[in-house]
């Protein structure tokens, strides 16, 4: 069983090892009963000495290879593996299961009726990976509420297929968003990596939102998208509303991954997606790429909020 870095004992590089002790007491050292007996001896006791001293001279190297035993390691090598293993299962649970739940919603989009606007900028990113950022719809119906199937994410996923060819990789959060009280908080623990898997295995880039979790898989998994091209939808509202506001606050994770990966951000305001019913009418307009540059996160963020504030100003005077 491995140890945690509070296990390993610092006594060894603190205090020297009783081999090396310097203080022996005459009455039991017959060699240094003789130099008191024989002074001419005293020669060969200084020599004996100083070769000891000299070997004592290794102690401080021992001891610093033991600080550097001592040192924290990634805490992952102390941890057990069942969360990875648990988001393996949820991967293929997510595959060979889940994975025909957006299938059939696909399939329903395609009944949608889209009227896009500028849609020449998605084809001239077709050969790149960006971020496509836009106000969340929330569903009018109170079931497709509690299921949390967003039809205004697969309307973009059709949209960009059809302009590009590629798939569009949906940002999807892979719990509820906050931690329960007592024995449902375990729980919740338990389940947010099966959660986790079965959210990427549907095809999506899952995300954790409950406080204090960790995302390094959510950092891989959008990096690994930059690395073949595919382009990635983020809602920075981080939440649903019947229409958008510039006085919704906006999650700085679209500008934070641009800046990391160095990719555009391509602004979108969508109006009228509220229901899967047939021939639905869904507008949905398309901004002026964002670079990212030399800008700061939360100037980026700001950006994003002035440019679908904006096309929703023009969407609302035609």
């Amino acid at each position: 069983m491995a140890k945690s870095p509070e296990q390993f004992s610092n006594k060894d590089s603190e205090e020297p090892s009783p081999d090396f002790n310097l203080e022996v007491p005459p009455k039991l050292s017959p060699e240094i009963k003789f130099a008191e007996e024989k002074p001419e001896k005293d020669g060969e006791l200084r020599q004996a000495q100083e070769e000891l001293s000299e070997l004592l001279k290794e102690l401080p190297v021992v001891a610093e290879q033991k600080e550097i035993e001592k040192q924290p390691v990634e805490p992952d090598k102390y941890k057990t593996n069942s969360g990875a293993t648990r988001r393996i299962v949820g991967e293929f649970l997510g595959r060979n299961i889940f994975k025909n739940i957006p299938d059939f919603f696909r399939r329903r989009a395609k009944n949608f009726d889209i009227r896009c606007q500028n849609a020449e900028v998605l084809q001239e990113l077709k050969n790149k990976s960006y971020i496509l950022v836009a106000n969340h719809i929330r569903p009018t119906s109170k079931i497709l509420q509690k299921m949390a199937i967003p039809p205004d994410a697969f309307a973009l996923e059709r949209v960009v297929a059809e302009k590009t060819g590629k798939p569009l990789r949906s940002v999807v959060k892979c719990d509820d968003g906050w931690w329960a009280k007592g024995l449902w908080r375990h729980v919740q623990k338990m389940v947010q990596p099966l959660g986790e898997g079965i959210v990427k295995g549907m095809g999506f880039i899952p995300i954790r939102k409950n406080p204090g979790s960790v995302n390094r898989n959510f950092l891989r998994d959008t990096e690994e998208a930059v690395g073949v091209g595919e382009p990635i939808l983020i809602f920075p509202e981080g939440r649903w509303y019947e229409d958008f506001s510039s006085d919704h606050k906006l999650e700085s994770g679209a500008a934070h991954l641009a800046l990391k990966n160095n990719v555009t951000i391509v602004p979108a305001y969508i109006k009228g997606c509220d229901s899967w019913k047939p021939e639905h009418g869904i507008d949905i307009m398309l901004g002026e790429p964002i670079m990212p540059g030399e800008k700061g996160r939360d100037e980026i963020t700001e950006e994003i909020r002035e440019k679908i504030a904006e096309l929703q100003e023009n969407f609302n005077q035609k």
